[in-house]
């Protein structure tokens, strides 16, 4: 009896129109018995056990996919074709095709690079998919000023044996060398069990003395980046193997693009995956079918 693979596309991702079903037939169908089910606003992808499932979509779809064949030991395989893409941003080789080990677990659920709240974090589960279908990357460009807003979130952080507690702007936990589309976390190395701890403190003012005070300290996090860990009064960035966080009341995190509303006490860490889980790019998926499919 045959192998039974799914290949799930969701129709709402910012690239859902580059999908080519055939080319992921070849690709990762040969020997299987496939089936094609396409996620859409009304129609949503429940768990149906499987040998393979090939998963077309965003972040948040691939985090969706991860959660519900968690501890099933399914081989996934992700075919990035959302917006930013960020996930398939650890391809260190650069070759399309590559693994990734383990990823973050935060109250029993699992993200694939990213857990954030604050500031312009809402524009990871906000903008309208088929305005990201329209408008790519500059979708979020766009919204990006609606979300311009001083947070406070208060927080307590204990971070390996590290205790911070104050009000932040951002409170952002990530196991990947980008985010918002922007490479700064130059102290990221794949598979290693670690991820990274960013926290930028609250400005004194609201309003645009507050916007203002807040720019440096996001400039200096997003566009000149980390090299290695930083302290200040205004920031941190670390790197970590475990955390809890608690705050003062329910927030809501941005995770892998989806929205997760958090309990106000709550660990993360690096979570094994197993089996590995298979990423392959649109350039990876051409360079299978030139050699051979993925048996």
């Amino acid at each position: 009896m045959a192998k039974s693979c799914i290949i799930v596309i969701n129709d709402m991702s910012g690239g859902y129109r580059e999908i080519d079903e055939e080319k992921l037939q070849k690709a990762f169908g040969s020997g299987y018995d496939v089936n094609i089910f396409h996620m859409t606003s009304d129609h949503h992808f429940k768990y149906t056990p499987a040998d393979r499932i090939v998963v077309c979509g965003g972040d948040g779809t691939f985090s969706r996919m991860i959660n519900r064949y968690k501890d099933k030991n399914t081989e996934i395989v992700y075919c990035p074709c959302g917006t930013l893409n960020e996930t398939s941003k650890r391809d260190k080789d650069g070759t399309g095709d590559f693994f990734i080990e383990d990823c973050g677990e935060a109250a029993n659920k699992i993200f694939s690079y990213v857990l954030a709240t604050g500031t312009f974090t809402p524009l990871g589960y906000a903008v309208d998919n088929g305005f990201k279908q329209r408008c790519k990357a500059f979708a979020y460009v766009i919204n990006a000023f609606r979300q311009l807003k001083v947070w406070r979130v208060n927080a307590s952080i204990e971070c390996d044996g590290e205790k911070y507690d104050g009000q932040y702007s951002l409170l952002m936990m990530l196991d990947s060398p980008q985010c918002f589309g922007l490479h700064f976390n130059k102290m990221f190395r794949p598979n290693d069990k670690k991820m990274h701890l960013l926290l930028v403190k609250s400005p004194r003012f609201n309003g645009f003395f507050g916007l203002a005070e807040m720019f440096f300290s996001f400039f200096r996090a997003f566009f000149i980046g980390f090299k290695k860990p930083f302290a200040s009064k205004k920031m941190i960035f670390r790197e970590f193997s475990e955390l809890t966080v608690e705050t003062d009341k329910e927030y809501d995190f941005c995770a892998d693009g989806e929205k997760w509303t958090m309990p106000t006490e709550f660990s993360v860490r690096s979570y094994d995956l197993i089996p590995p889980i298979r990423v392959v790019t649109k350039k990876g998926v051409g360079r299978l079918l030139k050699k051979d499919p993925v048996a």
